[in-house]
């Protein structure tokens, strides 16, 4: 999760993580609850850890 600003969006792809505009905290709130309550947040979680070994790096 993060905002829409900055080097953030071309590391946060939609069906890993969540983006919101960084002026509004109302959408940060609501996208935070909508993470914690997905029905498939395991299998988000999955993709975004399979998404971070597959792209980055210690060394990037």
């Amino acid at each position: 999760m993060g905002t829409n600003q900055g080097g953030l969006p071309d590391f946060i792809k939609e069906d890993v993580g969540t983006l919101v505009d960084v002026e509004d905290d109302i959408a940060l709130a609501e996208a935070i609850i909508n993470e914690l309550t997905r029905k498939d947040k395991e299998e988000r979680r999955r993709r975004a850890y399979e998404y971070a070994l597959n792209n980055f790096s210690w060394q990037s």
